[in-house]
C-alpha cells in the first residue's frame, strides 16, 4: 500500500477490512488483506474521505463515524449504507455494547479552534431502522 496517508481497520475473522485515504485523493476507500491467503482485494469506494474514524464490527455489519456521519457496511451483502447525525466531532472512538454505538471523545474543528470532547454520545442500533438513509451504494 505504498499510496496511503491515513488507514484505519478491524479484524473480522481472518480478514483485516481498512478504510483508508489515499494521498491526493479526496475520497476514501475500503481494502482487506486475507491474513490466510495474504492478497490485498478493492471492496470499493466511499463517497466522501474519511480522516480518522472510530470503527467498530458487530453481527456482520462494519460501523464507523466521524464528523458526523454515521455509515454501516454489511460485510455479507456488500451494501454501504450513511447516515446523518447530529454529533459533529473528529478522531473519536466506536466501541459497542447492548445494543448501542458508544461515541467516545474526540474534538471539535473549525478554521480557528480545535476543542477537545469529554462525552460519550450513545446511538440505539434500534434506532437506525428509523433513520433515513442518506447515501446507499453497493461495493
Amino acid at each position: 500500500m505504498p499510496d496511503t496517508e491515513k488507514m484505519k481497520g478491524i479484524l473480522v475473522n481472518h480478514k483485516i477490512y481498512l478504510i483508508r485515504k489515499r494521498m491526493g485523493k479526496a475520497f476514501s476507500e475500503i481494502k482487506t488483506f486475507d491474513l490466510i491467503s495474504g492478497k490485498w482485494e478493492d471492496k470499493g469506494e466511499l463517497p466522501v474521505g474519511i480522516d480518522n474514524a472510530g470503527i467498530v464490527y458487530k453481527n456482520g455489519i462494519i460501523y464507523f463515524f466521524e464528523e458526523g456521519k454515521l455509515y454501516e457496511y454489511n460485510i455479507n451483502t456488500k451494501v454501504l449504507n450513511e447516515y446523518l447525525i447530529n454529533l459533529f466531532l473528529k478522531g473519536s472512538k466506536l466501541h459497542h455494547a447492548d445494543n448501542k454505538l458508544y461515541v467516545l471523545g474526540g474534538f471539535e474543528e473549525d478554521r480557528l479552534s480545535k476543542e477537545p470532547s469529554s462525552g460519550v454520545f450513545s446511538i440505539d442500533l434500534g434506532e437506525l431502522t428509523k433513520t433515513r438513509i442518506h447515501r446507499s451504494k453497493n461495493l
